[in-house]
């Protein structure tokens, strides 16, 4: 049997957070879960 877990990657929307993520119930002997957050810009931060 392979002993490699999947790894899944959740992004929420632009309108939703992390939480969105929350009632996912996976097993964790056979999935690794990340959640990928919005990083909030500094206010004088620019897009390029």
């Amino acid at each position: 049997m392979n002993n490699n877990k999947t790894h899944i990657y959740f992004v929420p929307g632009l309108a939703a957070g992390k939480e969105i993520f929350e009632n996912i119930n996976l097993p964790e002997s056979r999935y690794t879960l990340h959640v990928i957050s919005w990083l909030i810009p500094s206010k004088k931060e620019t897009i390029a």
